[in-house]
């Protein structure tokens, strides 16, 4: 159950959210939010599944052709296809395919050091996901909000105002 529905993301109820949620990550660059939260589902459309092993089993080559189909999932299609094919193999690998695992038993500190680990996150992406990922979807993880705060992300920052700060325990 989401606490705040301000962006277009869908609550993480299993392995399938989980995964798109961590897409949205991914594809939440030089693309608006409104557009970004949802292009894995217009992923999942295209390639008909969005679970890891359903991306890998379509190779590299094969989701890369799917992704940069017209219309764009995203405006870096070559980009942002490598990444996503390369996050499903980590997900698949390290968290037996369910992205939840990723969060699931982790603090704040921890969940971001992990995000860290996909290829195109950076801090910035590691903050707002936290942020979204506490205040909007509801999941709580332990540690303090202390140099976390989003007042630097423009407009995620005015559409949550006045709150800057992800939920923590």
């Amino acid at each position: 159950m989401t606490t705040d529905s301000r962006l277009p993301i869908e609550p993480i109820t299993d392995p399938r959210t989980a995964f798109a949620f961590l897409l949205g990550v991914l594809f939440n660059q030089r693309m608006r939010a409104d557009q970004a939260w949802p292009a894995p589902h217009r992923l999942a459309e295209r390639i008909r599944g969005i679970a890891p092993a359903h991306v890998l089993a379509l190779g590299p080559d094969a989701f890369a052709g799917r992704f940069g189909a017209a219309p764009a999932i995203h405006p870096f299609r070559r980009t942002m296809a490598s990444r996503a094919y390369a996050a499903a193999e980590l997900v698949a690998a390290r968290y037996d395919g369910d992205a939840r695992r990723i969060w699931a038993g982790a603090s704040a500190e921890e969940f971001v050091r992990r995000l860290h680990e996909f290829e195109g996150v950076g801090e910035r992406k590691a903050l707002v996901a936290l942020f979204v990922i506490t205040r909007q979807l509801g999941i709580r993880l332990a540690g303090t909000a202390a140099g976390y705060s989003i007042r630097g992300c423009g407009k995620l920052a005015e559409l949550f105002h006045p709150h800057h700060e992800p939920l923590l325990t």
